[in-house]
């Protein structure tokens, strides 16, 4: 797999990153004052609890591959253009969005990515609660089904 697929899954075992469900991140505004538009990607990534699949995203903004913007409630949007909510996966907040689906190596079909074992990560985060050093793990035990051949 690429590098970005290989960062983004060091990251998951890293131990650095809060995990949560139902969205790819989502930070906790303070106070009515916070202004969600002073936020910073590290702001995000050190206090927001993400979804094994805004891990990824958190590296994509950090090399400058996609933007994001924090919405109303804490939730991070993600995408080339994040101001704007589209269906077809450009920007997301609980789905990988495209561009991030082709920087970490994976088909953006399905807005996931499916272990070698058949198993699907949002899957695994949300519903059956692994950690990410079990999603590390199961993505690391073969090339996933859905990744891109490198030719």
């Amino acid at each position: 797999m690429n590098k970005a697929f290989e960062r983004w899954v060091a990251n998951l075992e890293s131990g650095q990153f809060q995990q949560g469900t139902g969205a790819l991140s989502v930070i906790k505004l303070t106070s009515r004052s916070d202004d969600p538009g002073d936020l910073t990607i590290d702001d995000i990534a050190r206090n927001g609890k993400h979804c094994c699949l805004g891990v990824a995203c958190i590296d994509a903004v950090r090399h400058v591959i996609i933007r994001f913007k924090v919405l109303d409630g804490g939730v991070v949007r993600y995408g080339t253009n994040p101001d704007n909510f589209d269906s077809d996966g450009v920007n997301s907040n609980s789905g990988l969005p495209v561009a991030v689906s082709s920087y970490i190596g994976v088909d953006t079909s399905n807005a996931s990515v499916i272990t070698a074992d058949s198993r699907d990560v949002i899957n695994m985060n949300d519903t059956t609660l692994a950690t990410f050093a079990d999603i590390a793990a199961a993505l690391r035990a073969g090339i996933p089904q859905n990744a891109i051949s490198e030719s």
